[in-house]
């Protein structure tokens, strides 16, 4: 809630960065940019797929952390969704 509040009151004020632009930018920096992290991201999604693929979700939607994981890649942008998702799965 605080960060909901900051974005309508500080960030408007002085025109600084959205809160959720600036974690995915963040994530972005800091993690995925990271080898050993982005490898060990790629493996989980990867996972996480076959498992979908050959019928084992670890629910009926599938795997939630790897929705968000591949939703946040692709709101980064495209080649950060295909770096992370797309090449390793095919």
């Amino acid at each position: 809630d605080i960060l909901m509040y900051m974005n309508k009151t500080f960030v408007k004020q002085h025109s600084r960065t959205p809160v959720h632009e600036l974690g995915l930018q963040l994530w972005h920096e800091h993690l995925l940019r990271r080898p050993l992290v982005a490898k060990m991201t790629r493996e989980v999604v990867l996972a996480a797929v076959l498992k979908f693929r050959e019928g084992k979700p670890e629910s009926k939607e599938g795997n939630p952390l790897v929705a968000q994981v591949t939703k946040m890649a692709m709101e980064i942008g495209p080649s950060v969704y295909a770096a992370l998702v797309e090449r390793p799965v095919q």
